[in-house]
């Protein structure tokens, strides 16, 4: 019977809303309850399907318009309703409910009131109207009493027990849960027993109980799936993606957003915004993460729910403050908390005073960070959800420690742990074991002080282990190198100090470069490029073009947003990496790939301290250099010298060059000059503002480092090691790729020059050095010289790039072509120019050709000039032709072009990075 029901009305809604209205032949014989049979039918179907929900909805909107009557359209605007909420229309919903309560009331249907009156109130709960909905929940509690309708009652429950967790208060929202479930399993309601089970998961969760909230999760969404109610699964994955998020298995949980942002409604596609913000925050990605949450906390605004746009405003906070926008943050802050007074939500308002706090700590405010710590603290300490009130437990433990009493601030961070539990995030644990550390190293508990950063090391590893891109890698140091510093700090400057160099090198080498690192040491894989690539990549150069030529500043605002927006979808879409991580475990495993008189020099700041490491095949020895702020600062001399020598004034500017290159030698290698005998070349693996510094020309007495050794560079000795440990480049012929233009009429001089020098090379010139034809033609040669200008992008480094013919190849774009080139020479400016990020991961075209396969890079540290270029590569091609080692190559072009011009601006702004010695 049910089944000829449900056929009848849909043959009825096959003809349509506009036949209902014009056809009143359509309607006769129809029962005086159809209205009321079609809202039931569209009830069941609500997250089943939706498109038959919405043809039924609009066949009853039919018959009551044409009858008239308040009981029809009551239902009507009812079923309305219902599908605004099912699509995240909430304000348009409870007007709905609204009226179809006032259309009830006025037939004298009190049950069907009442029911209204339940069915509306998670919409006012999700716009904060808590009164009217506490006041609702009321008078339907009573009819639905009056009538012995435990169903309805059951339901009811639910809803009540949403106002109490929207409001914070899981304890009482689980009670009225599990007094529905029981309810429900008793009546059988399949839709209502998965959407309890989901609304207990989530209260679980936020009680850090994990284990139970995932069975929940598990059974809501076995409920769903086995009755073909796949909206309610989707939104249990949605859940169940936060709990990843929690876990700390992030890979997990941003797989599950974005399959939960596929074909949704704007609510819950704003709802994955708004957790993966969180989740994308927490590892540092703050670029992205601000992205999801200002797309969120839009899209709540428009949907007029304040309690999640305050939530996203919150992320909008912490993503400024990690760049260091104090004042944006504190704007966001504020402003969130004002909407979480109108919500009168009590937690979310300490939370923002906790986050305030931390902005306080950072900016030496330390009175107002404990004011405000402790005013989130009086009321987080009584809440039911530890992993909160812990994160204020350890900001009030700092202060103590700040404030000399670290016996109180121990016991803090302790209370605070053991709150949490086993359940206590990867980050969380972090933090309280460095800030152990800190404790114990003030009070002279040196060998506990190790212990506890040791601890806190374990979790950046353990963080590290779960994420799958490079990216999620490199962000997670972002925050956490303190404790690289410290254990390196204590392993070489405390007295027996625990491993000793070894142990510190090997620590340097988890913290720099240890992405790049671990990709050299993975398999190489390349990637094709899909159409949808293809498309964002010919869009993105389209938009390099036209911001070449001037145009009206309006336009070229929207082309660099646009640019910008291509770039990110790119830079997400290709950057995902499937490398496994090897890190260096012992430093004879790089000892071992140095010849005789090869000397490696790894820098490294800690705590303001510059220290070097000094590896050969003997051993290794670390010294002591002394402060580092004094090199940096001559760094900054240095540089605003060659910037006047760029502008031409490289005669007055000689001198003083050359004095602040005597300066940086005195501290960067006059302390290590007996090392430095019997060495024949060096190997040099910068780190911070050194990455910059042209040693070649650090001098003493007026004798350069370059006249005494052959020199390479490297980010650090495990990326060494995993040049050296690369199959023998390709002995292929040459190709020179050449892109001239006005701005530089000497490159087509230059790369006929090195044509004509390197045997059998092959020259691709002008519109035919496309981005494709260098894909094609790269690999198999020996050497690569591509003579073009290039692009230091420091705002984003991933699309730092050479021009070629038809747009720019950039780093992710190398990811996609297999190089097995000795040499890679870019013969264009600032093409060595990196920046940092991370633990000293260099982002540039550096790292885009090293992870490419090539063994050697010859680049410039800055812009460099057209006619000492084309010299300095004359000299260099002519010793390569002869079949000599790149590093003498290197040092022999130096010496000679230092002939024609004398000041180090011209000379020595070329390195080689790479394996060679």
């Amino acid at each position: 019977m049910e089944a000829l029901e449900k056929s009848w009305l849909e043959e009825l809604a096959a003809l349509g809303a506009l036949t209902m209205r014009t056809e009143a032949p359509a309607q006769a014989g129809l029962p005086d309850d159809t209205p009321r049979r079609i809202h039931d039918m569209v009830v069941s179907l609500l997250y089943s399907d939706l498109a038959r929900a919405t043809r039924l909805a609009e066949m009853c909107a039919a018959i009551a318009e044409s009858r008239s009557d308040s009981l029809s359209r009551a239902f009507a605007r009812k079923c309305g309703a219902h599908l605004e909420y099912v699509r995240g229309n909430h304000e348009r919903a409870a007007a709905g409910y609204e009226e179809a309560l006032r259309l009830f009331d006025e037939s004298g249907d009190d049950l069907e009131g009442a029911r209204t009156l339940s069915s509306g109130l998670q919409s006012l709960i999700l716009l904060g109207r808590y009164d009217q909905a506490r006041s609702w929940a009321a008078r339907a509690e009573k009819i639905f009493l009056k009538y012995g309708d435990a169903l309805r009652l059951a339901r009811l429950d639910t809803n009540v027990g949403n106002i109490y967790f929207r409001q914070d208060q899981p304890r009482e929202a689980i009670a009225y849960y599990q007094r529905a479930l029981e309810a429900f399993e008793h009546l059988g309601n399949v839709q209502d027993i998965g959407a309890v089970l989901s609304n207990l998961a989530v209260c679980h969760t936020s009680l850090a109980k994990f284990a139970e909230a995932f069975g929940f999760y598990q059974r809501a969404r076995d409920v769903c799936v086995q009755n073909g109610l796949m909206t309610l699964a989707a939104q249990a994955d949605y859940n169940i993606a936060y709990l990843h998020y929690l876990r700390g298995d992030y890979r997990s949980a941003r797989e599950l957003y974005e399959r939960c942002r596929q074909d949704r409604d704007p609510y819950h596609s704003a709802l994955c915004d708004l957790d993966e913000a969180e989740l994308l925050l927490e590892l540092n990605l703050t670029h992205e993460g601000e992205l999801l949450a200002i797309r969120a906390e839009r899209e709540f605004a428009a949907l007029g729910m304040r309690y999640e746009q305050a939530k996203a405003l919150v992320n909008r906070g912490v993503g400024a403050s990690q760049r260091g926008d104090y004042a944006s943050s504190d704007r966001c802050l504020r402003k969130a908390r004002r909407l979480f007074v109108e919500e009168d939500n009590k937690i979310w308002q300490a939370m923002t005073d906790l986050l305030r706090a931390v902005l306080a700590l950072r900016g030496h405010r330390h009175r107002a960070a404990r004011t405000l710590g402790s005013s989130a603290w009086r009321v987080l300490a009584d809440t039911p959800m530890p992993g909160r009130a812990a994160h204020c437990q350890l900001l009030l433990a700092r202060l103590s420690l700040q404030g000399g009493q670290a016996d109180r601030a121990r016991a803090i961070g302790r209370a605070a742990i053991e709150r949490v539990g086993e359940q206590a995030s990867p980050s969380l644990r972090f933090h309280a074991s460095l800030l152990e550390g800190e404790i114990d190293e003030v009070q002279g508990r040196r060998r506990e002080a190790m212990q506890a950063y040791e601890a806190a090391r374990r979790e950046i590893e353990d963080l590290r282990s779960r994420v799958d891109g490079e990216d999620l890698r490199i962000s997670i140091l972002k925050d956490k190198l303190a404790v690289y510093d410290a254990l390196v700090s204590m392993c070489l400057d405390a007295p027996g100090a625990d491993g000793g160099p070894e142990r510190a090198m090997l620590l340097v080498q988890q913290a720099k470069s240890r992405c790049l690192a671990d990709r050299l040491s993975g398999s190489r894989e390349t990637r094709a490029l899909s159409q949808q690539d293809e498309g964002l990549r010919s869009e993105l150069n389209w938009c390099y073009r036209k911001l070449r030529i001037a145009g009206p500043e309006q336009e070229s605002l929207r082309l660099q947003r646009r640019a910008r927006e291509l770039e990110d979808m790119l830079a997400e879409r290709r950057t995902a990496d499937g490398f496994e991580l090897e890190p260096v475990q012992a430093m004879s495993a790089v000892s071992n790939t140095l010849e005789d008189g090869v000397l490696l020099i790894e820098y490294f700041e800690a705590r303001g301290v510059l220290y070097a490491f000094l590896l050969d095949r003997r051993g290794l020895e670390a010294f002591r250099l002394g402060p580092y702020a004094p090199v940096r600062q001559w760094m900054k001399l240095l540089h605003f010298q060659f910037g006047r020598s760029q502008a031409g004034y490289s005669g007055l500017g000689l001198g003083a060059a050359n004095h602040h290159l005597g300066e940086l030698y005195a501290r960067l290698l006059a302390p290590i000059e007996t090392r430095l005998a019997g060495i024949r070349h060096l190997i040099i693996a910068p780190h911070r503002n050194l990455h910059g510094l042209p040693f070649a020309a650090l001098h003493k007495d007026g004798t350069a480092l370059i006249d005494r050794f052959t020199i390479s560079t490297i980010p650090s000795a495990s990326v060494f090691a995993g040049c050296r440990r690369r199959a023998a480049s390709s002995q292929g012929p040459s190709l020179i790729f050449a892109v001239p233009d006005g701005q530089a009429p000497l490159i087509s001089e230059e790369a006929a020059l090195v044509a004509d020098l390197l045997p059998s090379a092959q020259l691709i010139s002008g519109s035919e050095a496309t981005v494709e034809a260098f894909r094609k033609q790269a690999p198999g040669h020996r050497f690569l010289h591509l003579s073009t200008h290039g692009f230091f992008r420091r705002d984003n480094s991933l699309f730092s790039s050479i021009q070629l013919a038809d747009g720019r190849l950039n780093t992710i774009d190398l990811q996609e072509i297999a190089l097995d080139a000795e040499l890679v020479a870019l013969s264009a400016c600032s093409s060595g120019s990196t920046t940092s990020v991370g633990g000293d991961e260099r982002l540039g075209l550096i790292r885009g050709f090293l992870s490419a396969g090539a063994r050697n890079l010859l680049v410039s540290l800055w812009d460099i000039n057209d006619w000492s270029t084309k010299e300095f590569m004359r000299f260099f091609y002519t010793q390569l032709a002869a079949d000599v080692p790149l590093p003498v190559a290197l040092r022999k072009a130096m010496l000679e072009t230092r002939q024609l011009e004398p000041h180090p601006y011209h000379w020595a702004p070329f390195i080689l990075v790479g394996g060679s010695t």
